[in-house]
């Protein structure tokens, strides 16, 4: 929420907006994983032939106060959604038992609605946010077919100076591993 004067009226201006990234692999990637020495590698380190849909959604409000004639309007974004295709992301080992996706920027709608600050601009969501755990001992047992590494992340944003409001960003991701026989 931001408030500013304009034209001698107090004004008040509000967004809530949702938007989601919903990614799946189309087909899997072979990855080949060593083991040796308390150390795992994979190769290649990336998950390819990734498409998905981006969606977004939300309403703004703008409120002028006393001494100007008190109003409020509310005004929603249409709601939209937009195919994704052909994008691939670099995992690592980030620890043991744990793979992390590296820092790659998720795709975006060109115009925003509601409109968003720099400040919330400035916020990055994505991948990385969340790391991925994972068993390297069963990742390792060939009578075991395949391991899922699973990440859940939330992170809060409090803004704070011009404007007042909170962003929340929600991460989960899962990746598979299946031993080819």
């Amino acid at each position: 929420m931001s408030k500013t004067t304009e034209d001698g009226c107090p004004t008040t201006r509000r967004s809530v907006g949702h938007r989601a990234v919903t990614l799946r692999s189309r087909r899997p990637t072979t990855v080949l994983v060593t083991f040796g020495a308390e150390r795992v590698s994979y190769a290649p380190t990336v998950v390819r032939f990734v498409s998905g849909e981006l969606a977004r959604s939300g309403f703004r409000t703008t409120g002028i106060g006393a001494p100007c004639v008190v109003q409020k309007t509310h005004a929603p974004c249409s709601s939209r959604r937009r195919a994704l295709s052909g994008l691939s992301f670099r995992f690592f080992r980030s620890a043991r038992d744990e793979i992390s996706f590296r820092t790659a920027r998720l795709p975006e709608f060109a115009k925003r609605c509601p409109p968003e600050s720099s400040q919330v601009l400035a916020i990055r969501p994505g991948l990385a946010e969340a790391q991925g755990e994972l068993s390297e001992a069963a990742l390792a047992n060939p009578r075991i077919p395949s391991q899922t590494a699973t990440a859940r992340a939330e992170v809060t944003t409090d803004l704070e100076n011009q404007e007042t409001g909170r962003v929340v960003e929600r991460v989960r991701w899962e990746l598979t591993f299946t031993r080819k026989r």
